[in-house]
């Protein structure tokens, strides 16, 4: 890696972080990242920017977490639009101290997650793997030992109203002490 493929972040950091949202459809990553961006952010949108940089604004974060960034659709989705997955983390990921991107957890999406998890750390990110319980299965399993540097668990049951609560607690694993299990 060179220096030069580094971006440089709000605030000198020890870390920056790319979470990974590994889900089908309909198993709540895009309003999972709408109501994360409410609560760091205090933004409410009701369709998430594309590529935007956002200010976290919650008061117990911590200052060397100033900017977070979320990809909206997944990879899958935009393909046409971005082509390779180099592309996509390249156009879409935008220089922040927190990004989130999203992805598929079909069979055949498994190379395109080892693609996200390789062009994640060649920007320079550890990248983070967060599965919804809503949607595990053999195939996320298999994602699940790819080599992350970090797994978290969102409990997410298929039931609407609860979403809100639940990324309320993950947001609490930014701007209080890291966990290595994010229950929700």
């Amino acid at each position: 890696m060179k220096k030069r493929d580094l971006p440089q972040t709000s605030q000198p950091l020890l870390s920056r972080w790319l979470f990974v949202l590994i889900g089908q459809n309909d198993s709540g990553k895009t309003s999972f990242q709408r109501h994360l961006i409410d609560y760091l952010c205090d933004k409410v949108y009701t369709r998430l920017p594309r590529d935007a940089v956002l200010e976290v604004r919650h008061p117990r974060a911590p200052r060397n977490f100033a900017t977070i960034a979320c990809a909206n659709r997944s990879y899958q989705e935009k393909r046409t639009e971005n082509g390779s997955v180099e592309n996509y983390i390249l156009r879409v990921v935008p220089e922040a101290d927190v990004t989130i991107v999203a992805s598929h957890a079909g069979t055949s999406d498994v190379p395109e997650v080892e693609e996200i998890l390789r062009y994640g750390r060649r920007r320079g990110y550890n990248v983070a793997a967060v599965f919804f319980d809503n949607a595990l299965s053999s195939t996320t399993a298999d994602i699940a030992e790819l080599d992350w540097q970090e797994r978290l668990l969102v409990r997410n049951p298929p039931v609407r109203g609860r979403v809100t609560a639940r990324t309320r607690r993950f947001r609490n694993s930014f701007v209080l002490p890291r966990r290595s299990l994010v229950t929700c």
